[in-house]
């Protein structure tokens, strides 16, 4: 898939897995229906109420690549260096998410891409036998300036930590450990910053049953994006490999 592969240039360190290219895959035929998926409807077209497909998947690839680091080698939280490690599972639905999460043990979670808004990230988590908690997004300014550890601190409960990269559930401390003090020459992973739980648009569900979770949460605002004229191109490549 050309999108595989562009992004596979673009995110060297953590290639997509067979479930990112699935759903990223799905998502596209969904925005296509019945008819052949279009140029408009790839590049233009609404696939959420505020962006585009094309919107959504180049500005992820702008906000997970590689950027300088200024910790000195103190454990890196933000969202570049978690994705590299394979803590973030990316491109999954919210159904598929819960359907993972809800298998495993009480306080699972795993952490995926928002879909309703631009550089985002939201938390799936296991809240006991028979609910599914979804948590609203954390966008980029909040993420970049908290550190990722920082964001799940602020989730009750949430200890284990699933991902698609891996086969083992992992103990969440064992991995987004404290991010350093500022004192110590780390001004973009400050310990805190008060951070409230978005508790207005958590959803709980029941598993038992299917669900479009999607539509519940709340839409937030995105920065402008600066989508480039090689959009195009990828989309004939995409086109031309569907067909072969």
């Amino acid at each position: 898939m050309a999108l595989e592969k562009e992004f596979n240039k673009r995110i060297p360190h953590r290639p997509l897995c067979d479930v990112n290219i699935a759903h990223i895959y799905n998502s596209l035929q969904t925005l296509a229906g019945q008819e052949s998926i279009s140029s408009e409807m790839f590049l233009k077209t609404l696939w959420r109420p505020t962006h585009s497909f094309w919107q959504w998947f180049y500005n992820l690839m702008k906000f997970l690549q590689p950027r300088s680091s200024n910790n000195n080698g103190i454990n890196d939280t933000s969202v570049q260096a978690i994705w590299q490690a394979g803590h973030i599972s990316g491109f999954i639905s919210n159904e598929k998410a819960a359907e993972l999460v809800k298998d495993q043990r009480v306080g699972t979670f795993l952490i995926r891409f928002s879909e309703s808004s631009m550089n985002s990230l939201n938390a799936v988590q296991k809240m006991s036998d028979t609910s599914v908690h979804v948590y609203a997004p954390w966008d980029q300014q909040l993420v970049n300036c908290a550190g990722l550890a920082t964001c799940i601190d602020q989730l009750s409960g949430a200890d284990f930590l699933l991902s698609v990269f891996s086969r083992e559930i992992r103990d969440r401390n064992e991995i987004l450990r404290t991010p350093a003090t500022e004192g110590s020459n780390t001004t973009n992973y400050p310990r805190s910053i008060g951070i409230q739980s978005p508790s207005s648009t958590d959803i709980n569900i029941n598993i038992d049953i299917d669900f479009d979770l999607d539509i519940y949460l709340k839409d937030l605002p995105y920065p402008s994006t600066d989508v480039p004229d090689y959009g195009e191109e990828l989309f004939s490549e995409l086109i031309n490999n569907h067909e072969s």
